[in-house]
């Protein structure tokens, strides 16, 4: 059961519909070995795996609800905050971001609580994404460079390049495309030395940044400065990120 669990977090970036089924029968098997704590955790996986798809989306918040009922159930702080986190994730992708908002901050108060840094910086990131929806750019640049910060002080260096990409949203709404284009080429790099794909919930944020970044500087700065990004160490990426 525990191995179908992990080979949907391989397979989850690549192709959700592997995820999810790899997922399915993790509910399966843990519903018949009485596990709740990893049933909870599978249930809220695969109703991730419906972001994007309009017509899965009641059924799949219905399924995020009944895996935080019963992380509640089962006094597991940290698994209620990471099924509330992957409920936000459904919430904001789909437009829904107040209910993404109650969930996110509900998760990380909870997190905060514990000093679950990792965590936190998940979470943190997550609420950027909903400071740049509303436009309210400096305190999305605020919750960024903080889940940078949050990430980077443990050494994770994936996570930091995961939140790089999450500050470039926030410094190209705030007139910085230059910075925003280096910051997603050190992203993307981190990610490929990683060997692993960006998660599929934020594929559409990341979109919208590049596709905001082409229009304002045009296809050959961006490149560009995107490869000048990808050139840096991510030791200086993240300095360039927390220090500009």
């Amino acid at each position: 059961a525990r191995l179908d669990l992990a080979a949907g977090i391989v397979e989850w970036p690549r192709d959700p519909s592997v995820a999810r089924i790899h997922w399915q029968r993790a509910i399966d098997e843990f519903q018949a070995l009485g596990h709740d704590h990893y049933l909870a955790y599978s249930m809220a996986l695969v109703a991730v795996t419906h972001v994007g798809e309009a017509e899965g989306y009641d059924a799949a918040l219905r399924l995020c609800d009944e895996a935080i009922e019963l992380a509640r159930a089962a006094k597991d702080d940290r698994l209620i905050w990471r099924t509330l986190n992957m409920k936000g994730e459904l919430a904001r992708v789909h437009g829904d971001d107040d209910l993404a908002l109650t969930a996110y901050e509900e998760a990380r108060v909870l997190a905060e609580t514990a000093h679950d840094d990792a965590q936190l910086a998940i979470i943190t990131g997550n609420l950027s994404f909903l400071a740049v929806h509303r436009g309210d750019f400096d305190l999305a640049r605020e919750l960024s460079a903080e889940a940078v910060r949050l990430g980077w002080s443990h050494g994770r260096r994936l996570m930091a390049g995961w939140t790089l990409a999450q500050l470039a949203g926030a410094e190209l709404g705030l007139g910085n495309p230059e910075l925003s284009a280096r910051l997603i080429g050190a992203a993307d790099h981190a990610l490929v030395l990683a060997g692993v794909d960006r998660h599929p919930c934020d594929v559409p944020e990341y979109d919208r940044v590049v596709a905001g970044l082409r229009d304002e500087l045009g296809d050959g700065r961006f490149t560009a400065l995107r490869a000048n990004g990808e050139s840096l160490s991510l030791d200086a990426a993240v300095a360039l990120a927390l220090n500009d």
